[in-house]
């Protein structure tokens, strides 16, 4: 028994304040016998429990598909100055309460839309301000050392930009 897939889609809601956590996972059995099984998912914040989902399935021979989603109050919110992240924990246990298998994701909290062509981060403008790079070397050619990229970058901060396309 294992987790196939997961998606997670972790946003704010409308006021910025709470987040919006759905989490799909598919859950396979790949023996032959129909087996019990607890599924099982925890997000936390630096240790602490925020949320917990349990699930208890009889898994067959077709994928099982389960779902789980929650609102969480006062969330921190994710963007690039505090990339604030929560650990989920999902996990397959038997009916013993032994782990099958356990799988570990961040997870973070944000919005991104554009509105009145505005980039809003969090419900916050974010000014882009960028350029093209082409990475080239003077004498190597497109073979670009660690020097020049790290020359290249200090470069691009020292006029404040904060957005490159490749």
């Amino acid at each position: 028994q294992y987790i196939r897939d997961f998606k997670v889609v972790s946003g704010l809601s409308e006021d910025y304040k709470n987040g919006s956590f759905s989490l799909d996972m598919e859950v396979v059995n790949m023996g032959s016998a129909d087996v019990p099984v607890l599924v099982e998912a925890v997000l936390f914040d630096h240790g602490d429990e925020v949320e917990k989902f349990t699930e208890s399935v009889n898994l067959g021979s077709q994928p099982t598909g389960i779902n789980f989603s929650a609102i969480v109050p006062s969330v921190r919110k994710w963007n690039a100055e505090t990339p604030e992240l929560y650990e989920l924990l999902m996990m397959i246990k038997d009916t013993d309460g032994d782990i099958i298998e356990l799988i570990r994701q961040e997870v973070g909290f944000r919005t991104v839309e554009i509105r009145e062509s505005k980039l809003l981060i969090n419900g916050q403008y974010v000014y882009m301000k960028g350029a093209d790079l082409h990475e080239h070397h003077d004498v190597k050619g497109h073979v670009v050392d660690e020097e020049t990229m790290l020359k290249d970058i200090r470069t691009m901060k020292e006029h404040n930009l904060n957005a490159v396309r490749t």
